[in-house]
């Protein structure tokens, strides 16, 4: 709600997007990062480019189906 936030919960937040692979949470991430670049009207190739990531990257973030290190996050 655009308010401060207790650190426990963000703790708590970061602690459940960084854990094992195929947690929903992480995928639900993927789908919101995925919606915000299509709403943005960037193609994976254009935020691929940006980051200077493969594209396979950005697919593997988007789906899920890459753990998160905290430096990406």
């Amino acid at each position: 709600m655009g308010g401060h936030r207790d650190p426990t919960n963000t703790r708590r937040a970061l602690r459940t997007a960084l854990s094992p692979l195929a947690n929903t949470a992480r995928r639900d991430l993927g789908h919101s990062l995925r919606a915000l670049r299509r709403e943005a009207g960037m193609t994976r190739k254009q935020v691929a480019d940006t980051f200077t990531w493969p594209q396979t990257r950005i697919e593997l973030i988007e789906t899920g189906r890459i753990k998160p290190n905290h430096r990406l996050v």
